[in-house]
């Protein structure tokens, strides 16, 4: 079996080697891996959402490789808890005030998943389309 794995990584790799920027390249590989007919049908006629309420990604991870919440590429949007870093206390403080201050004393340098995007960045992009709602 994990020599099957292996020659189905190996297929999916040398056909999306072409693509260009790698974040597409990966994605596409992702979803040539681990794409699956019945997954897709089973989840695009589900008429609920899950949503992980952990205190670290991980609890997302789980629930994808569990089969129980879909896959990024079958189109299923992230939650607010997805790739979020705090403590269990905080989720629930941040559900019961309907998430008010959600944004509010952000204490991070780097976004957990995304190395080249900083807070700094952030901010400066927010105060950006701030200026530039200001004049239209």
């Amino acid at each position: 079996m994990l020599n099957s794995l292996k020659l189905k990584m190996f297929i999916c790799k040398l056909l999306t080697f072409w693509i260009i920027p790698s974040k597409n390249r990966k994605y596409f590989r992702d979803m040539l891996f681990w794409f699956s007919y019945s997954d897709y049908v089973r989840f695009k006629n589900m008429d609920y959402h899950v949503v992980s309420l952990g205190s670290i990604c991980f609890t997302r991870a789980l629930a994808v490789a569990a089969g129980i919440k879909p896959r990024r590429f079958y189109g299923e949007k992230s939650c607010p808890f997805d790739l979020y870093v705090s403590d269990l206390k905080r989720t629930i403080e941040l559900i019961e005030n309907d998430f008010s201050d959600f944004f509010e004393n952000i204490n991070i340098d780097a976004f957990p998943h995304d190395e080249k995007f900083s807070f700094i960045h952030f901010k400066k992009i927010k105060e950006k389309e701030n200026h530039f709602n200001l004049f239209f």
